[in-house]
């Protein structure tokens, strides 16, 4: 099932972001190592515009009681862009991939939007994300864009690629 987070999903939240960055350190702009010690206050703040804000969401897919993906919403707040809107966090647990998870969340996440009356949804995604691109791409997610060399993970230079997709 898909819910919206509240205040009570918040170890949950906190947990699948850091369970994210350590078992597929290639699928986010930041590392775990930037992230597992800091202590709560800091995590409050990061993580309660996802619960709190009246736009900002953040979707949980549950396995029964588990919690096996997320995926995050944040809405420009800026008057030149109200318009739009910006998919992060975006994570299904491996065990539990190919399984129709990522495309629960993305559903749930393009029906808000619209409900929103967006016009413009984005994302940014590392060019060694090939599974999730092509997801992306089947939702009608364009690339209008790409960061060459915009993270090194490890030795490794990785691209960004900027994804778009308009609304009806």
């Amino acid at each position: 099932s898909i819910i919206k987070a509240t205040f009570t999903d918040f170890e949950l939240i906190k947990g699948m972001m850091l369970k994210g960055l350590k078992e597929d350190p290639t699928a986010f702009s930041v590392n775990y190592e930037e992230y597992v010690n800091n202590g709560i206050d800091w995590w409050n703040s990061y993580i309660s515009s996802y619960i709190f804000s009246s736009k900002d969401k953040m979707f949980l897919a549950f396995e029964g009681t588990q919690l096996v993906g997320m995926l995050g919403m944040a809405y420009d707040y800026k008057a030149r862009r109200q318009h739009t809107v910006t998919l992060v966090w975006f994570y299904v647990d491996s065990a539990f991939r190919g399984k129709g998870i990522g495309t629960k969340l993305l559903e749930e996440s393009l029906k808000d939007a619209q409900n929103m009356k967006m016009l413009k949804i984005t994302i940014l995604v590392n060019s060694l994300q090939e599974d999730a691109i092509k997801l992306y791409k089947k939702f009608g997610f364009e690339e209008h864009g790409r960061l060459v060399k915009e993270l090194k993970i490890g030795d490794i230079f990785v691209d960004t690629l900027f994804l778009e997709k308009f609304l009806d």
